[in-house]
């Protein structure tokens, strides 16, 4: 839609470290249920995490749940919680390095 970090996310699905944010949704014309999605995917790491098409169907196989708590946000938002995390223990004193490992494994536990 061209709106880049002012796009409202407004789906939340989730596995294990794994976080998919839905921005956009095919329109289900032919009865088949939302199939493709448009989105931000992070597989548990923030820096390599990227925007792309997601496939719902293969989502739901995978086992992935729809986070029926979320609530709709920016795409810039939801990029900026992992980065403002990681800032609050570099300003503790932590290197970037040792920051970022700190916040994954607190993500990896969060999801355990």
């Amino acid at each position: 839609d061209g709106l880049g970090d002012q796009a409202i996310v407004s789906l939340h699905y989730f596995k294990g470290a794994c976080d998919w944010y839905i921005t956009e949704r095919d329109v289900d014309t032919d009865g088949e249920g939302q199939i493709q999605a448009f989105g931000y995917a992070n597989l548990g790491d923030d820096e390599c995490a990227e925007l792309g098409y997601i496939s719902i169907v293969e989502l739901i196989a995978a086992g992935a749940e729809l986070d029926l708590y979320f609530t709709p946000c920016t795409l810039g938002a939801v990029k900026s919680k992992y980065e403002s995390r990681v800032q609050a223990y570099e300003n503790q004193g932590m290197t970037r390095s040792d920051a970022q490992g700190v916040v994954e494994a607190e993500d990896m536990k969060a999801a355990s």
